[in-house]
């Protein structure tokens, strides 16, 4: 049974509900969309915004209901988005959540978490993250070897 989401002027069918948007409304039957409080003439402009539909004027609120959904039922559903389809995050995205931490981020840990060499990663900090994204930078040498850390402008 398809799921109708509802976002702003849209309207679509989904397979599933899983993945659509948190705050759109959604609607499995006539009774749930006549319940979901929308007025008379929001559900007329998502009438008239369904495709291959002529505009109409509904007289009463039920007869819009039931008109709107025998609409939503002409819809194609759309399939749900593949399992794989969240890009990963970036390595340099997965540098700066580590610089990020309060404790920084030492060059052996970012070397583990993205596979680069301490080279690339000495490279990375000085000219991605310094120079072009304009972050501050902190480096302190311990006992355990440099750490970096970005430090809030502020």
């Amino acid at each position: 049974m398809p799921v109708y989401l509802i976002h702003d002027d849209t309207v679509t069918a989904h397979t599933t509900s899983r993945g659509l948007p948190a705050d759109a409304l959604l609607i499995r039957s006539e009774e749930e969309l006549a319940a979901s409080g929308l007025s008379l003439p929001r559900l007329t402009a998502l009438w008239n915004v369904l495709p291959g539909v002529l505009s109409k004027r509904f007289k009463t609120r039920a007869s819009a209901v039931h008109g709107l959904w025998t609409g939503l039922q002409k819809l194609e559903p759309t399939p749900p988005p593949a399992e794989d389809s969240t890009p990963a995050i970036s390595k340099q995205a997965q540098v700066i959540v580590l610089l990020r931490r309060e404790q920084g981020a030492s060059l052996d840990e970012i070397v583990a978490a993205t596979g680069w060499q301490k080279h690339t990663v000495r490279g990375a900090i000085s000219g991605a993250l310094r120079k072009r994204l304009g972050l501050t930078i902190e480096s302190t040498r311990t006992d355990a070897g440099r750490v970096y850390r970005i430090v809030d402008a502020g």
